[in-house]
């Protein structure tokens, strides 16, 4: 046989043996709301510690990711959900969309789905984020209602409540705290005439809110803090003097997906408090761990104060579909019309 041939044997007999004889990675399907940042770094110091698993990560909202576990049920693709708001986990825990899961850290008092189904990992406070080339802190909207007042004509930009867990969350608790709910519509309908745009991805909404000429928007606190810090963005977190939506953010894994050693060992993997630690450090996130330092939180964060409302899950949960669709139909952008 010729040198020529020898060599041409040789490559193949690597590539065959490669292919068929080489080691192979565990595919672990995550979806998560969180940002891709958070997400990729969750990704990369799991695989360092797991080797043998390849993490795909899909950063979905939080109803993507409802209705993908919906399309999912007989056959599931993902394995693992670590970022959704608990209304949206509330409810894939009702479908049986969920599988039961005891983490090793397991407090009595930790805040969780029914049966183990899921459990908080973040708290979201829901905040004015304002761009101060445009406005000055003094002229912030100190309560949600006052969004709805004439002076701020043309100057909210405001993400859509149907693509994002946290925008639902807060407008359900604008409902329900409201006298009746009619008065929780009519002040939807109030801000939404000072509404420039409903944006459907918190991208669009950051730059919305850094070109202007929107001066203000609702977001929550932590992603408020780290875009600033981390993108270079110079709009600004403000607290209100009202009682403010704080959405519970939660990990879990999905029922007859398969990988439930490695889906467990993620799960603890970004609850572990090494991880929580570098979120709140990297992050800003705010870990709902009752043994987790506070002082271990981002400055600009811990230096928002907030007043939970008391608005209960079970209220969110039984009501938000009906409210968001009577929020399409009656409120979003009706009044440019």
């Amino acid at each position: 046989m010729s040198p020529l041939r020898w060599a041409v044997l040789a490559i193949l007999t690597a590539v065959f043996v490669t292919g068929c004889g080489g080691p192979t990675k565990t595919r672990l399907v995550v979806a998560s709301a969180h940002g891709v940042d958070l997400l990729a770094e969750a990704e990369r110091t799991f695989e360092s510690a797991h080797p043998d698993v390849d993490v795909v990560g899909l950063y979905l909202g939080s109803n993507e990711i409802l209705e993908r576990l919906r399309a999912g049920k007989a056959n599931p693709s993902i394995h693992v959900v670590w970022g959704a708001d608990a209304v949206t986990l509330d409810t894939a825990a009702a479908e049986n969309l969920l599988a039961p899961y005891r983490p090793t850290w397991a407090t009595p008092e930790h805040p969780r789905g029914p049966g183990d189904l899921w459990w908080g990992v973040y708290e979201l406070p829901m905040v004015i984020g304002f761009n101060p080339k445009l406005a000055t802190k003094e002229a912030c909207p100190k309560t949600f209602a006052e969004l709805g007042d004439p002076k701020f004509a043309g100057r909210l930009v405001l993400r859509d409540p149907a693509a994002s867990g946290s925008m639902r969350t807060w407008l359900g608790t604008l409902v329900a705290s409201a006298p009746s709910e009619d008065d929780g519509f009519a002040l939807l309908r109030a801000i939404d005439a000072n509404t420039r745009s409903w944006e459907g991805s918190p991208e669009i909404l950051f730059e919305r809110l850094e070109s202007g000429p929107a001066a203000f928007t609702v977001w929550n606190l932590t992603d408020l803090v780290f875009q600033k810090r981390t993108k270079g963005y110079t709009f600004v977190a403000s607290g209100l003097s009202c009682d403010v939506p704080v959405v519970l953010d939660g990990v879990a894994l999905v029922a007859g997906s398969g990988e439930r050693k490695d889906a467990a060992a993620f799960f603890e993997h970004v609850t572990s408090l090494e991880a929580l630690e570098q979120a709140a450090r990297s992050h800003a996130r705010i870990p709902v761990r009752s043994d987790f330092p506070k002082s271990k939180l981002d400055p600009d964060v811990a230096a928002v104060a907030f007043t939970r409302a008391s608005v209960g899950r079970d209220v969110l949960a039984g009501s938000i579909r009906k409210w968001l669709r009577r929020f399409e139909d009656e409120v979003r952008g009706r009044s440019k019309k």
